[in-house]
């Protein structure tokens, strides 16, 4: 299996989140099972691979569990699961060109899903575009905030 865009990612199970947030720490820092397990501040990691096969992670855990893997896969399901959209909170910087080009080229996947979605409907293809439309309304709804914030930009205090 290839190695997924991670910027793009959006897990559709709560297994699947916490597996893709277990690989993402893995893939992008470095990070064992056993390493996330005492970064959440657990005595073992038997019960990370209990959540691995269950999907199912303590409340009081969820926000350790991310901030040790380093993404908020399962967060971002679970608002999915409840229709509510996730963006991450812009400073109110200025865009470059190459937000742009990434933002069309975003819009222009999506449309692309649509088509072949109409053209010949399956679950599958349904799957990708309502992945690609969330992903896209998100993408909107960062830009949106980026450009209310452009007057009172705030302190990049924790980098990017």
């Amino acid at each position: 299996m290839g190695k997924p865009f991670w910027k793009r990612f959006r897990a559709t199970s709560r297994r699947t989140a916490v597996e893709a947030s277990i690989r993402y720490a893995n893939e992008v820092h470095n990070r064992s099972v056993e390493r996330v397990a005492e970064l959440t501040g657990m005595d073992g990691h038997w019960p990370i691979y209990k959540w691995m096969k269950s999907g199912r992670i303590p409340a009081d855990k969820i926000l350790p569990f991310q901030q040790a893997c380093g993404c908020t896969f399962f967060t971002d399901y679970l608002a999915a699961a409840t229709h509510k959209l996730v963006i991450d909170i812009p400073a109110g910087s200025r865009a470059g060109s190459e937000d742009m080009y990434a933002l069309q080229q975003h819009l222009n996947d999506t449309v692309g899903h649509l088509l072949r979605y109409h053209d010949e409907p399956s679950d599958d293809l349904a799957d990708l575009a309502l992945s690609a439309i969330r992903a896209a309304m998100e993408d909107l709804a960062y830009h949106k905030i980026n450009i209310e914030k452009q007057h009172q930009p705030e302190l990049s205090l924790f980098g990017d």
